[in-house]
């Protein structure tokens, strides 16, 4: 089985809007989702999806997501495709915040570009895996976006009144096994792709 992990992710913070929270800082093990009245939270994934891999293969997509610690869960959230034009280096990790997408070089609108298509989910009740299907997003990142899958987490009411937040392994949970992930499926047997 095949498990293609981020090339990078990290968390953009409107409460701290220039402050980066990649692989430098004191969260790299983190992606939080959430918000705190209008203080709001974000997580931003990318994966470079190998040549080897071509949309006609497989059937099935999954992003498959660890949470732990959620506040208040259960509240509606999207992932949104980010507008990166297929450009592997539209946001940097260790340089993106809530104003910048990477440094000097600010989103179109804060908090980051994305749009539709999107993967309606709800915020986990407990700890463990949330699994979703995104198909659709990593076939147009084969076909139309140089295989970039530029993806950003937000909930859908990010000013909700109280504290609403979820946690999510990063890829720098890699040595406990919470990391980011996508897995693929081809058909006819619903088998996991190998490359």
């Amino acid at each position: 089985m095949i498990t293609l992990v981020p090339d990078a992710d990290c968390r953009i913070n409107q409460w701290t809007p220039a402050s980066n929270y990649g692989t430098g800082s004191l969260s790299i093990d983190v992606l939080y989702l959430g918000g705190a009245k209008d203080q709001n939270m974000r997580a931003l994934m990318r994966w470079l999806i190998p040549p080897e891999i071509n949309s006609n293969e497989f059937d099935l997509a999954l992003l498959c997501l660890y949470g732990r610690s959620p506040v208040n869960p259960g509240v509606a959230a999207h992932v949104y495709r980010i507008d990166s034009g297929g450009s592997a280096t539209y946001w940097i990790e260790d340089e993106a915040t809530w104003n910048n997408r990477k440094a000097a070089t600010a989103w179109t609108t804060a908090g980051g570009d994305y749009t539709n298509p999107n993967v309606a989910f709800n915020t986990l009740a407990a700890i463990g895996w949330l699994t979703l299907d995104i198909t659709a997003l990593v076939k147009d990142a084969i076909d139309n976006r140089n295989r970039v899958l530029d993806l950003l987490l937000r909930l859908d009411d990010e000013a909700p009144g109280v504290d609403t937040q979820m946690i999510w392994g990063s890829r720098d949970n890699s040595a406990l096994g919470q990391f980011p992930y996508v897995l693929l499926v081809r058909p006819p047997f619903g088998l996991p792709m190998g490359v």
